[in-house]
């Protein structure tokens, strides 16, 4: 076989490390093999923005192999998400869902901290029914109340005062100017002079790699998924903080990928089964440590990131499966009803909604505002002002959505799928299914224009 094509095998089917190729083929001398695989990947390498602590600049391979597991793995989560945004709030499905994964979640924290604890005390935790008594166990009802926060703040930038918050949650505190660690690490290897691997980074150099951090989050072009396990590999490479590093990578993680596509349904996702892969997640980062290259770190969380995303898969066909049953149950039912009641209850019916389709508001072009309180002409700071009243007074209303009504909600106007797309900033799917969430909760009227596109009028409301 030749090295052309050891390189590529060595690269798609199995992105290996050096030490892995030589295992595999059972040759100590590769130097040759290793720089063919080596080229071959320099025609995919996309440099990214990061640095390490020796200010090497940090690469991410982007062959046919990786970019492929990244796009699809997108595509799930993003298929996910859409089923997420279509859970029943009515009949109790969301909720069962969210506590389900948060379960999951709590469950995998408890077992890193090596925590005893019974799946009904997590959820008294998650209910916030229950008061710790023991100091071992407060880390549960911290971390619980971070991703709160992240679940909250999703549409805030990750910059230093939304990680200063989310560390204030996550240890209980109050939110200090200054949040970072201050006390340098004291491990041995941190005084190697020749092929260091660091533990963390020197204190001197944290505000600079955060707010580098910061910058690649918000302008790098990789997808967002790549993004996110990027993220989680720097915070866990640099472990700024004091306390809670391996807590606040996985709370970052998250953050990113509510922010950008997946929104409540991002922090929902029972990513803390990653901190039970630490032994596997700290050779790979070691691994990009010595070669500048993050994609084996990523490689690993491919794998992980896609078992939860089928874990959470099966948690909605599980509940559509109960849905069916009851449909099939009720159906079954309704047939044993007698004819004529069938027919009564029929006519019943048409009537009403011939009565409802009386009663919609004919579209009139007024420059009205749907909640008649609020001033015709919305400055950002009554639109916000609205924005939180529509949360607090309708729980089934998400935020983003909140978001997007309480700046487009005048009377007579149409609203399209774009602008939700571009004023909040996700993929086309999840505008579509918000707004489609805002027609059901009777937010908007449905039209469609000349057969081809989508149309959203505000209705009026009290």
């Amino acid at each position: 076989m030749g090295n052309s094509e050891l390189a590529i095998r060595f690269t798609e089917n199995y992105y290996a490390t050096k030490s892995e190729v030589s295992r595999e083929l059972k040759m100590s001398l590769i130097d040759n093999i290793w720089s063919d695989i080596l080229t071959y990947r320099g025609n995919f390498y996309h440099y990214l923005t990061l640095r390490g602590i020796d200010r090497s600049m940090l690469s991410l391979c982007m062959c046919p192999n990786i970019s492929n597991q990244l796009s699809s793995l997108q595509g799930r989560l993003m298929n996910a998400n859409a089923e997420y945004l279509r859970l029943n709030i009515a009949n109790g499905d969301l909720k069962y869902f969210e506590m389900s994964c948060r379960i999951s979640a709590l469950k995998s924290l408890a077992a890193f901290h090596q925590l005893d604890v019974s799946e009904n005390f997590i959820r008294s935790i998650i209910n916030g029914t229950i008061s710790e008594s023991n100091d071992s166990m407060k880390v549960l009802s911290l971390y619980n109340k971070a991703l709160d926060y992240v679940k909250d703040k999703h549409f805030d930038p990750i910059d230093n005062d939304f990680v200063r918050g989310l560390y204030a949650e996550m240890t209980g505190s109050s939110q200090p100017y200054s949040f970072f660690r201050m006390n340098k690490d004291a491990n041995p290897s941190n005084r190697v002079i020749i092929d260091r691997i660091y533990t963390s980074a020197p204190v001197e150099s944290i505000d600079s790699m955060m707010s580098s951090l910061y910058s690649f989050i918000e302008k790098a072009t990789i997808p967002n998924i790549a993004k996110a396990m990027i993220t989680h590999y720097y915070v866990s490479y640099v472990r700024p903080f004091d306390n809670y590093n391996d807590e606040m990578a996985l709370l970052m993680m998250k953050a990113v990928l509510a922010h950008f596509d997946l929104l409540e349904f991002g922090v929902a996702l029972p990513l803390e089964s990653l901190l039970l892969e630490a032994e596997e997640l700290t050779k790979m980062s070691v691994e990009t440590q010595k070669t500048h290259d993050v994609t084996y770190y990523v490689n690993v969380m491919l794998r992980h990131v896609g078992r939860k995303c089928e874990e959470v898969f099966d948690i909605m066909t599980n509940q559509k499966k109960e849905e069916i049953k009851k449909e099939i149950y009720q159906e079954e039912v309704a047939v044993k009803v007698p004819e004529e009641k069938e027919e009564a209850l029929e006519a019943v019916m048409e009537k009403e909604e011939t009565v409802e389709e009386k009663k919609e508001p004919a579209p009139t072009y007024s420059n009205e505002i749907a909640i008649s309180y609020i001033p015709p002409e919305l400055d950002e700071k009554q639109a916000a002002r609205l924005e939180n009243h529509l949360l607090e007074l309708d729980p089934s209303l998400r935020k983003g959505e909140a978001k997007f009504y309480a700046r487009h909600c005048t009377l007579g106007k149409s609203y399209t799928i774009a602008q939700y797309k571009k004023a909040i900033g996700c993929v086309y799917e999840t505008a579509r299914t918000s707004m489609d969430h805002l027609v059901e909760l009777g937010y908007y009227r449905k039209d469609r224009v000349n057969n081809k596109k989508n149309v959203y009028t505000p209705i009026a409301r009290k």
